[in-house]
C-alpha cells in the first residue's frame, strides 16, 4: 500500500507540474488565439507567425528547463516540432531577434511563478468574458 500511495503521489505531482508548465506556455497574457476560419486559408508564413504569436516561453536555469522537460520553449517547439529539443535554447535567441526585427511580439515570462500568475490572470479574464456573453 505504501508503494501504491507513493506512486500515486509521484504521478499526481508529475502531472500537475507538466500541466502547469504546458498551460503557461499556451495560455498566458499576450498570446493570441485564432479561430478555425482565420486559419483556413493561411499561407506557410502565416502558419509560422500564428505559432509564434499563440505561445510563450518561460525563462529559467538549465536545471529548471530539465525539470520542465524542455517545455519552457513552447514557441520553438511550435515552430519546429521535429527538431531535437536540445537546440531550442539556441533557436530562441534567433527567433527573438527575428521577432524584434519585424516588430512582432515574442512572449517570454522571466520567472515560472510570473508565468503561472499570468496564466491564472488570463483564465480569470476569459471567465469574465464568458459570463458577460451568457
Amino acid at each position: 500500500p505504501r508503494v501504491a500511495v507513493g506512486n500515486l503521489l509521484a504521478n499526481l505531482t508529475r502531472n500537475v507540474w507538466a500541466w502547469t508548465v504546458i498551460w503557461c506556455g499556451h495560455f498566458s497574457t499576450g498570446v493570441e488565439f485564432f479561430t478555425p476560419e482565420e486559419t483556413a486559408n493561411e499561407t506557410k508564413g502565416q502558419w509560422y507567425l500564428r505559432q509564434a504569436l499563440g505561445s510563450s516561453n518561460i525563462e529559467g536555469s538549465k536545471l529548471f528547463h530539465i525539470l520542465a522537460g524542455i517545455l519552457c520553449h513552447q514557441i520553438e517547439h511550435h515552430l519546429f516540432p521535429n527538431i531535437c529539443h536540445q537546440h531550442y535554447r539556441k533557436l530562441s535567441r534567433i527567433i527573438a531577434e527575428t521577432a524584434r526585427e519585424y516588430l512582432k511580439p515574442y512572449h517570454v515570462n522571466k520567472y515560472f511563478f510570473v508565468a503561472v500568475w499570468k496564466h491564472l490572470k488570463m483564465l480569470r479574464a476569459i471567465g469574465k468574458d464568458q459570463v458577460q456573453l451568457a
